[in-house]
């Protein structure tokens, strides 16, 4: 009974991927979704940066003189 139960997942785990493929195949303009933080044009637009970016401007912030970023330190 095992093996019926994880050959049926597999089964339908290959449904899955074959219609994600036909999906990006098919649809105009179709690609993979944004996951990345840096390269989100939503994220971007609410000035949400990957944990790189958000040091590197805490680094110039406090070169700068500007030291209210690091007040609750």
């Amino acid at each position: 009974m095992f093996i019926y139960v994880v050959l049926l997942s597999i089964g339908f785990i290959g449904i899955a991927f074959i219609g994600f493929a036909l999906n990006i195949l098919f649809k105009k303009n179709g690609h993979f979704p944004e996951t990345s933080v840096g390269k989100n044009k939503a994220l971007r637009a609410k000035n949400v940066y990957c944990i790189k970016t958000e040091q590197k401007l805490i680094d110039k912030q406090i070169k700068a003189g500007d030291n209210t970023i690091c007040s609750s330190c």
